[in-house]
């Protein structure tokens, strides 16, 4: 398990489709809730805005989020910079299983979710989408 969670966390490898099944099954058999905020970068182009109330869905069964907002924000540069904000969340503490402690990263399954707000931070030039569970 460890060894699997760690290959996906490095990012090096080609994995199977297998394999990001039996990582989705790792994420709902340890699962626990998560009592921070947390953070995933996005890349849309500027007419790709969604808008409140509408769903979210992951492109994948789960995606990485950092507790880490400058994490988050590394994955938008060169892009129309969006943030997703998640809040009372349940996951898997990437960092728990793997020999990167560092990263403070969440593997979260897709579920439904409704974004519940759109800022704007104009400061560091950046959108933050907030979503919830429904």
């Amino acid at each position: 398990m460890k060894k699997l969670l760690q290959t996906y966390q490095d990012g090096t490898c080609y994995m199977e489709s297998t394999d990001y099944q039996e990582i989705t099954n790792i994420i709902q058999e340890n699962e626990i809730e998560c009592h921070t905020i947390l953070y995933r970068g996005l890349k849309l182009a500027g007419d790709e805005m969604p808008e409140v109330g509408e769903t979210f869905k992951f492109k994948n069964y789960f995606e990485s989020f950092s507790e880490d907002i400058d994490i988050a924000l590394e994955f938008t540069l060169d892009h129309f910079p969006v943030i997703v904000r998640l809040i009372d969340s349940y996951g898997l503490p990437l960092y728990e299983y793997t020999e990167n402690d560092t990263q403070l990263e969440w593997l979260i399954m897709d579920k439904d979710y409704v974004i519940s707000s759109i800022e704007y931070n104009e400061d560091d030039e950046y959108y933050i989408i907030d979503i919830e569970e429904v």
